[in-house]
């Protein structure tokens, strides 16, 4: 978020980082991020409310009751504003804005030298993973995992959810969903829980030579060995 920051401030937006994954300014948001992992990648993703109808936003949010209140907030409208009215130069427009961003987040004066255009071949191909993979059923829902046990707990660092199985007193199928941020794919944590006997000193056990703090960003094993057995 440091570039995104830098950017901001540069236009006289005085923002800040604050919590687990937000940019506010004077207290609301006007950013959030979120991240994943896929095969050794990490896809990392922000937002951003340049101009937007906060009245319509505060309608049309759905957030869940637990984030209101582990934020300790009333209503989603009080918890974001828009940048524009906070720009040194109000006549600031939307594509100047993100000119003005991405030479921060490519740390470069000259956008165009960074910018890729995209081929007729790469376009075809493109369509055809389309077709084969994005626009099939198996990916927009089979993804889901059947789970006979869900856990799901919100910590500091964000909330964690627990999706699995349980055959012969061990995990099976474990999955790993949240909103948390960290440094690496959570995998390896569903890869521990698999076949481990599902009692907490077993759980721990497993676990106990993962550096969590890798995967969680402030949540703690006692955190997410809590989540499982509360």
């Amino acid at each position: 978020t440091d570039p995104v920051i830098n950017a901001l401030n540069s236009l006289g937006v005085p923002a800040s980082f604050q919590g687990r994954n937000d940019i506010v300014v004077e207290e609301k948001k006007i950013s959030g991020n979120a991240q994943a992992f896929h095969q050794n990648k990490m896809l990392h993703h922000g937002t951003i409310l340049f101009d937007v109808n906060l009245a319509f936003v505060a309608e049309v949010l759905n957030v869940k009751a637990d984030k209101i209140a582990s934020k300790g907030i009333k209503s989603n409208r009080a918890r974001v504003t828009n940048i524009k009215s906070y720009l040194s130069d109000q006549s600031l427009d939307m594509t100047t804005f993100k000119e003005t961003l991405l030479k921060y987040l490519l740390n470069t004066d000259s956008i165009i030298d960074h910018v890729y255009a995209l081929t007729e071949e790469d376009i075809q191909k493109i369509q055809v993973i389309k077709e084969k993979r994005y626009d099939t059923w198996e990916w927009n829902y089979g993804e889901s995992p059947e789970s006979e046990n869900v856990k799901e707990k919100r910590y500091p660092g964000g909330k964690i959810e627990f999706f699995f199985n349980v055959k012969n007193g061990a995990l099976e199928d474990v999955r790993l969903y949240g909103d948390f941020l960290g440094a690496e794919d959570v995998s390896p944590i569903e890869k521990a829980l698999q076949g481990t006997l599902y009692d907490e000193s077993h759980v721990r056990t497993a676990l106990e030579n993962l550096n969590v703090e890798d995967y969680f960003i402030n949540i703690t094993l006692d955190d997410v060995i809590d989540c499982l057995f509360y």
